[in-house]
């Protein structure tokens, strides 16, 4: 629904949970009739190590998500665009996720139908699972509200911290990735000059799947060279037998903590040449 409420400023309550304060948010504090822009949850996690998680959420968890109540008619929201995970260990589980706070874009279409002077109200259920030794599940219904004006304004913190999210999230690799099975492991090989470049000052690279064939608590091996990276890792349980393409993420951190993603996926292949020359190493060149 759309609700007519003249002169009501935009609004993004925060709630608070027991471990979480979680709000919706928008790079706009008010919009025009069919504008475009990017809105967000974003979740503030309690301190210590608790955390939330990624798309695959590893050995154990489950995504944030969105379910709406009430949008107007006319508009619409689209899916998170997922920021960069990052490996937390539990354990003798591997999970992936986030801690501290995350922001999850996505896309909102408002209706074409308002008019300045109007205000549209989006509703939404947040649910997650925040861990740390023990899961516990958390929700919260959120609602923003923004005012229709007659050229859009801008809310320069939530839209620094969209920003931020969009400018640092994955691309697509530009190369090659091939993925061969063998005998309790995938030798996954990407050839991509991008990757083989911020290899060179990379303190640590790991290799996030986007589904449950591989084993996420068991070490990957990797190797690297002028031609790309290439990753042993170990097959898991739930694997289908033979030849299976393998989907993610390749994720390399600096010193600095600057961290870049390539998404990718691998076809069952042979190695290309020049990506497994040497031993990765912490702090460069290995």
């Amino acid at each position: 629904m759309v609700a007519w409420l003249a002169a009501l400023p935009a609004l993004a309550q925060p709630v608070r949970t027991e471990h979480t304060e979680a709000s919706l948010v928008a790079e706009r504090s008010a919009i025009v009739p069919g504008d475009r822009f990017m809105a967000a949850l974003k979740l503030d996690l309690d301190e210590g190590g608790w955390h939330v998680y990624w798309k695959n959420p590893g050995d154990s968890g489950l995504p944030p998500k969105l379910s709406w109540s009430a949008l107007p008619e006319g508009a619409s929201a689209g899916e998170f665009v997922w920021p960069l995970p990052h490996a937390i260990p539990v354990a003798s589980l591997m999970n992936y996720g986030y801690k501290h706070e995350v922001v999850l874009p996505f896309e909102v279409s408002a209706p074409a139908s308002a008019q300045p002077g109007d205000t549209v109200e989006m509703t939404a259920k947040a649910s997650w699972l925040i861990c740390l030794e023990t899961c516990i599940p958390e929700d919260a219904e959120l609602t923003l509200r923004l005012p229709v004006e007659a050229a859009p304004r801008a809310d320069e913190a939530a839209g620094a911290a969209i920003a931020a999210v969009l400018q640092s999230t994955a691309h697509p690799a530009s190369g090659q990735a091939f993925v061969q099975r063998e005998e309790g492991r995938f030798r996954l090989s990407v050839a991509d000059a991008e990757i083989a470049s911020a290899l060179r000052e990379a303190v640590d690279v790991r290799f996030f799947p986007d589904s449950q064939d591989v084993a996420h608590a068991a070490e990957q091996q990797v190797r690297w060279g002028d031609a790309g990276v290439q990753f042993a890792l170990a097959v898991s349980d739930y694997a289908d037998a033979g030849d299976i393409p393998l989907a993610g993420l390749v994720v390399i951190e600096d010193a600095e903590g600057a961290r870049r993603g390539w998404s990718l996926t691998a076809q069952p292949g042979s190695a290309p040449a020049g990506v497994a020359d040497r031993a990765f190493s912490s702090g460069g060149e290995g």
